[in-house]
């Protein structure tokens, strides 16, 4: 793991509440820090990770921005309700799920997604101005809700949408370990990776402004 990560993932883990630490089964954050790089490996089939690597490059070639990014994955069994994310430049991808029997389509779309979340956190200038000036949404600050749910794939704030509703994920309950949220709204850094990754796809076609912000910044 290199520097930047490291300090991302130290950062993480000393900004998370005692619930969020209690949804990870930790009594503390320091507890869930620990636990989770103790559980870090390297991918054991690189025939496999370059397979779908390769397959997502051949994706992503034409957004030479996203493209140039560097792949760096490793492996977790401890932490985020084992669900793939990102820390730094780093993707984190559980035990086994690259042996999984899961259609190749859908593991290139979950790398592309998170590559999508290292690309939010190297050019937040261009992100936000995707999610404030073309799509509308104001900038809300949600530091002080206790209940929200820690993910380390979103940046620090949330956005009001044009109604002036907020994405504020809220978990569902206080049950240790179960990570359902009241709010199904996904954050808008989550929006724009599943967003963008459709568009590289082919699945959504984007409108003018869209089109013109990816073509200059991704």
């Amino acid at each position: 793991m290199n520097e930047l990560t490291l300090s991302c993932v130290k950062s993480y883990y000393q900004d998370m509440n005692s619930l969020n630490s209690q949804k990870r089964v930790c009594n503390i954050n320091q507890e869930c820090y620990k636990k989770f790089m103790a559980s870090i490996k390297k991918p054991d089939n690189m025939n496999t990770v370059n397979q779908l690597l390769t397959e997502a490059n051949n994706q992503i070639n034409k957004f030479p921005h996203l493209h140039e990014i560097e792949w760096n994955i490793l492996l977790f069994e401890e932490g985020e309700f084992k669900f793939p994310h990102t820390h730094g430049d780093t993707i984190f991808i559980p035990y086994n799920w690259f042996n999984k029997k899961t259609h190749v389509e859908d593991k290139v779309n979950t790398l592309i997604h998170e590559k999508i979340h290292i690309f939010q956190r190297l050019f937040p200038l261009e992100t936000n101005y995707l999610l404030v000036h073309i799509w509308k949404y104001e900038i809300f600050n949600l530091n002080k809700i206790e209940n929200v749910r820690h993910n380390p794939d979103i940046n620090k704030i949330n956005y009001l949408d044009q109604q002036g509703s907020t994405f504020d994920n809220v978990y569902l309950n206080d049950k240790q370990g179960c990570s359902q949220l009241k709010n199904k709204r996904d954050h808008p850094y989550e929006q724009m990776a599943y967003w963008l990754v459709n568009v590289i796809g082919g699945k959504t076609v984007p409108n003018k402004q869209e089109k013109r912000w990816i073509q200059k910044f991704v």
